[in-house]
């Protein structure tokens, strides 16, 4: 179940949506943010220094290593 600190939430997401773990093995992360046009999620592992994408087929893949720690 989901909790939430703002009902704005609800207008994006379903409130009895199953929550699954996507991927694992990361130190700490941030984002996600969708690209668009491509069809993927960009999330950044800070500590780890890489920036990685999860795409609709469930695939995790680095696109910039290192990462400058999210500075750039």
């Amino acid at each position: 179940m989901i909790q939430a600190q703002s009902e704005a939430i609800w207008k994006l997401i379903d409130k009895d949506v199953a929550i699954q773990r996507a991927a694992t093995a990361f130190v700490f992360t941030e984002g996600p943010i969708w690209h668009p046009r491509d069809q993927h999620l960009l999330f950044s592992d800070v500590p780890g220094n890489v920036r990685r994408k999860y795409t609709l087929d469930g695939q995790v893949a680095e696109t910039r290593n290192p990462f400058q720690n999210a500075t750039a």
